[in-house]
């Protein structure tokens, strides 16, 4: 055997090694593997933005990533897809005159499979992940309405106090004023536990239009406000001769459940392997990603 040869077979077994240690399967989420080259690729795009980042940190930030995907998909998400070639191409777009998502891509040169699965779908899964699965959920959320709607419904029957009535549902409430020019604006109360509500201009011409403008004074409106991440039942407040022009209200804000209790679900229904402890551990759902 020449040395010719020697050299030849030494370095086609090099070779072979290095492609298999970058093809090794660290995780799989569902049927969706993560390499140590998805891992590799992953840790270089996200050094351009933050030097302290890690190995354990880029699969951690995948797992996560690809589970909110899963998800999503059984919440019936089916554009999933077309949304992340959509923002694939506005982030080649940005590029142009953005150093840092400019050298984001050119980390994955030609290959656009490996940009979207590795950095385009982690991003745009955390963020459908709050309007498009957790808002939309309506099995989810079904209790705390259902609750709020027994609260509105007792308020309306009995005539009693809306503020008692929403203590005793457990429900806080808030005082404020729409003003003609100011719009919505709350009472000074440092008492009250409720914080970061909407005010202003807009909130007021959306409240008085879908609620407000057919709701007498002293009398408590006839549904719910979807607000987002809460509910509001709103009374108008206002006597006949005081406030000329302005609407006096009092809301009680209905949560719903915390978006971190929706995640933490419907993820335990995605299978995770860290291929890693599969020996020891086996294939598990996620509790923790």
């Amino acid at each position: 055997m020449t040395r010719r040869f020697m050299i030849l077979i030494a370095a086609a077994t090099i070779a072979a090694f290095s492609s298999c240690t970058r093809n090794k399967i660290l995780a799989e989420v569902g049927s969706l593997p993560i390499t140590k080259a998805d891992v590799d690729l992953r840790l270089k795009a996200m050094t351009v933005f933050s030097p302290q980042q890690s190995e354990t940190i880029a699969l951690e930030q995948l797992i996560r990533s690809y589970t909110i995907a899963e998800v999503l998909k059984k919440k019936g998400l089916s554009e999933l897809d077309k949304k992340i070639d959509a923002e694939a191409k506005r982030i080649d777009e940005s590029a142009k005159a953005n150093p840092k998502m400019a050298e984001v891509r050119k980390v994955f040169g030609r290959d656009n499979s490996a940009f979207k699965k590795i950095f385009v779908l982690p991003m745009m899964a955390d963020r459908l992940a709050y309007t498009e699965g957790y808002l939309k959920d309506e099995d989810f959320h079904k209790p705390q309405r259902e609750k709020g709607e027994n609260f509105l419904a007792e308020v309306q029957k009995s005539g009693g106090s809306f503020e008692e009535i929403a203590k005793k549902y457990g429900f806080l409430s808030k005082r404020g004023i729409i003003d003609p020019v100011k719009g919505l604006v709350w009472d000074a109360d440092k008492s009250s536990a409720v914080g970061n509500l909407p005010s202003g201009p807009f909130i007021a011409q959306q409240w008085k239009k879908v609620a407000l403008d057919a709701t007498a004074p002293g009398k408590v409106t006839g549904k719910l406000i979807d607000q987002g991440n809460f509910w509001v039942a709103l009374k108008n407040s206002s006597t006949a001769a005081k406030n000329k022009g302005s609407t006096q209200i009092t809301a009680v804000i209905i949560h719903r459940d915390p978006f971190s209790a929706w995640l933490e679900k419907n993820r335990t229904a995605i299978t995770v392997k860290r291929i890693a402890d599969a020996s020891s551990a086996g294939t598990h759902k996620t509790k923790s990603n």
